[in-house]
């Protein structure tokens, strides 16, 4: 069954295919991930010279075709292209891992909106924070959370303590989460850290754009979400685009 859909999209990424056209990865709100082949996107004169980039977000209109692994676009506008603050490295960093994240954890066509909007509020977002980091880690923790993975962080695994007001360990494989009197093996959170993924749990990165990690917290955070990503993402690595801000630092 075939026929023709329309949905919002942010281009995850692109390649050149052909001499003249473009395959796209996109997230959509109601598609979920999806492949986008633009015929003649390469020539200046195409409606889609240009719109294609990485990171634009988009309303497009494709011919869906189920069981085709490549849908062919037909429209695409309302085009909004991410534009860091002062051409800011760590910003357009930050907004390439998110991107990348996204692009590896989303693997299928299967979506409740809930991924896309979470993408949306991220990138949108970035132009007003104070601190990148903080928005990438909102991202990862509220994709986890939307994926069912990330560890309940209200009570302790064990004595059932609640855990409010009070330093944490957490348990990549297992899911456990303990309280410090009960010293299940982990990954170590201060009090401060695990307010902080509260916080972006239950909100996202719209509500911490006022937010700035110091060195050690954002160490702290960043390690015990890479480890659940490693854990629980199949072919998950590090993005490249943390790797250069690495390089830099």
């Amino acid at each position: 069954m075939s026929g023709i859909s329309r949905d919002r999209a942010v281009i995850l990424r692109s390649f050149d295919y052909s001499e003249s056209s473009i395959i796209a990865a996109a997230l959509t709100k109601r598609h979920g991930k999806i492949s986008l082949l633009a015929k003649g996107a390469r020539k200046p004169g195409s409606q889609f010279y240009g719109s294609l980039r990485t990171g634009n977000t988009a309303e497009i209109l494709f011919y869906e075709k189920e069981q085709r692994s490549l849908q062919l676009l037909k429209e695409i506008g309302g085009i909004h292209a991410f534009d860091p603050k002062s051409g800011c490295l760590e910003n357009i960093c930050i907004f390439q891992a998110g991107l990348e994240v996204v692009d590896r954890a989303v693997v299928d066509a299967g979506t409740d909106g809930g991924m896309f909007d979470l993408l949306e509020e991220f990138i949108l977002s970035l132009d007003r924070c104070v601190d990148p980091w903080t928005l990438f880690f909102a991202l990862e923790a509220r994709m986890l959370d939307l994926g069912g993975v990330f560890p309940a962080i209200d009570e302790c695994s064990k004595c059932k303590k609640g855990l409010a007001g009070s330093g944490i360990t957490i348990n990549p494989s297992s899911g456990y989460v303990t309280c410090v009197g009960c010293g299940e093996g982990g990954i170590s959170l201060s009090c401060r850290s695990s307010e902080l993924l509260r916080e972006m749990i239950e909100g996202g990165p719209g509500d911490m754009t006022e937010t700035k990690l110091d060195r050690e917290i954002r160490q702290e955070i960043g390690r015990v979400l890479h480890r659940l990503f490693t854990f629980h993402i199949e072919g998950y690595r590090l993005p490249n685009a943390l790797k250069i801000l690495k390089g830099v630092e």
